[in-house]
């Protein structure tokens, strides 16, 4: 008995329809299952079955296509923006920090421009993180020193405070 229909064909039907989803190919009065009866009457090589003089059976498949609609939640817009600090200055260098709010709170804020001796370094590495989540969590510039990193913290508050004036931010 020949088969005019494999599981080729059964990957080219499957493919096609995916494709004719994502690409819209389909027309708006073809449905996706016109495209699967006309693919399931042509064999892998996209040639019509051959007539046959003696009785052959000729097995095809039906393409099942199950769409789920979700409803799509409205997104709440959110108003998010960022103010750059004042650039401060020190024995070490500028110092200079970035504030970024989402609905009228702090959500991060970025150091835009540190000292770049070693010490300085190795001091902010450790320091502007835990500075960054004091702010967050106060949500003012009103945080506590970290031991040994007084020059980045007063210039870090320095410029943070005057970024959250400019935004009219009051804590």
């Amino acid at each position: 008995m020949k088969k005019t229909f494999s599981l080729l064909g059964l990957l080219f039907i499957g493919l096609l329809l995916l494709t004719n989803s994502a690409t819209g190919i389909v027309s708006e009065t073809e449905t996706e299952s016109d495209v699967a009866a006309s693919v399931a009457t042509t064999n892998v090589n996209g040639d019509p079955p051959a007539e046959s003089e003696g009785e052959e059976e000729v097995e095809t498949a039906e393409a099942v296509t199950t769409t789920t609609t979700e409803p799509v939640a409205e997104e709440e817009s959110s108003e998010s923006f960022s103010v750059v600090g004042s650039a401060e200055q020190s024995e070490f260098g500028t110092f200079q920090v970035e504030v970024f709010f989402t609905d009228g709170e702090i959500v991060a804020v970025e150091a835009l421009q540190l000292p770049t001796d070693r010490k300085s370094d190795a001091i902010n590495t450790s320091a502007l993180a835990t500075y960054e989540a004091a702010v967050i969590e106060a949500q003012s510039a009103d945080i506590d020193v970290i031991s040994g990193a007084t020059v980045t913290w007063e210039n870090y508050i320095d410029s943070l405070q005057s970024a959250l004036d400019e935004a009219g931010f009051v804590a």
